[in-house]
């Protein structure tokens, strides 16, 4: 079943690189609108968590992975090419 529509219409969100924290789900998908980014979802709610390539570019975010109760990936901001990124979970807590 559908739990949220991430890219209305009949294109794909195409989410991947899953990853279970602090009781949410985030993960990577395409809205239409900001590019491949990482979004969270719990069973209520599910939003962008952070647009870290502004606009409609994409920041790839990729490996994921859990480490001192932070997660930590790859992704672009668009100027300063792939760095290490690190997110608390919270858009404000997520950097590079």
């Amino acid at each position: 079943s559908l739990c949220y529509d991430i890219y209305s219409g009949d294109n794909s969100s195409s989410p991947s690189n899953f990853i279970v924290y602090k009781g949410k789900m985030y993960f990577t998908a395409d809205n239409g609108n900001s590019g491949t980014e990482l979004f969270v979802t719990d069973a209520d709610t599910t939003i962008l968590l952070k647009d870290i390539n502004p606009g409609t570019s994409f920041s790839y975010p990729t490996y994921l992975v859990l480490f001192d109760d932070k997660i930590f990936f790859n992704a672009t901001n668009g100027t300063d090419g792939y760095e290490l990124w690190v997110t608390d979970g919270t858009s404000e807590g997520s950097r590079w």
